[in-house]
């Protein structure tokens, strides 16, 4: 398509007329039919045009790539086409940080380097944790945090992608990293041992005083042990903490069943569904 202008208007009298004329007017209608991409030049003649990036939204550069795929803003506005191209090409090097693993890529153009990550498919963030020794809790109507039972609860992670949780430092808790929040799906599991006498109760609390759910069940029997099972979606964000809580009243103490390798009893995780 040409260019979306045509000869200005003028008032009678001042056109172009006759002589030379001719010639000016169709030199201008030259320049319009041939404003296109493909005879327009080029903006890339060097390598260090080619290479050259601008951080739209403070994403936070190292070189010319994103050194982040979270940008915190303030905006910045291009001000000619080269500054459009420059951010969309930051864009690109964004998108292609993220599809890499969140390993940074050494040019807008560069590719997927990261040979493990499959671009088909989102990269899950999040973890999943168990306690290796059976906690004895005891009676009790007041839901308290695991921790309170077992100090290190959760000694054991089944797998953490970006350090959610810390086997030896506040080991009941999963917090959410620096730019990884989201929505997210949570999940806390108890397995408590058989007893005919009251009730079992399972919570997640967010950062000391949220409740997110709780799960309130009978008991099944002096021979069954009673399974819980507490599902959560929520959105959470950067620096916040899960804790699981538990209570029981069947009149003495009662364990929660340890996990193993293979087997899952009493368990806490978290996984990244969405940004």
């Amino acid at each position: 398509m040409p260019g979306l202008y045509t000869h200005t208007t003028r008032a009678a009298g001042t056109v172009v007329t006759g002589g030379s004329g001719g010639i000016y007017n169709t030199d201008h209608q030259n320049h319009i039919d041939n404003q296109t991409p493909d005879k327009t030049d080029d903006w890339s003649a060097t390598q260090t045009q080619m290479d050259l990036t601008a951080d739209p939204n403070a994403f936070g550069v190292a070189g010319n790539q994103p050194s982040s795929t979270v940008g915190s803003g303030p905006t910045s506005l291009a001000t000619s086409l080269d500054g459009e191209i420059t951010r969309l090409r930051f864009m690109v090097a964004v998108l292609q940080r993220m599809l890499n693993g969140n390993v940074a890529v050494t040019n807008w153009y560069s590719g997927i380097t990261n040979t493990s990550v499959n671009v088909n498919a989102v990269t899950a963030k999040g973890t999943k944790v168990y306690h290796s020794a059976n906690i004895t809790v005891t009676t009790g109507t007041t839901l308290t945090a695991i921790t309170t039972f077992a100090a290190t609860a959760f000694d054991t992670e089944r797998f953490d992608t970006d350090a959610f949780h810390d086997t030896v430092t506040n080991p009941g808790r999963i917090t959410i990293p620096a730019n990884l929040g989201g929505k997210y799906a949570i999940i806390a599991t108890a397995n408590w041992a058989a007893n005919a006498t009251g009730q079992r109760q399972i919570s997640v609390r967010k950062n000391g005083t949220d409740t997110l759910g709780t799960q309130t069940s009978g008991n099944t029997g002096a021979t069954v042990p009673k399974h819980q099972t507490l599902e959560l979606f929520e959105t959470l964000v950067a620096t916040d903490y899960l804790e699981v809580l538990v209570a029981q009243d069947s009149g003495g103490n009662l364990a929660l069943t340890a996990s193993t390798a293979t087997n899952r009893f009493t368990e806490f995780g978290v996984l990244r569904m969405s940004l």
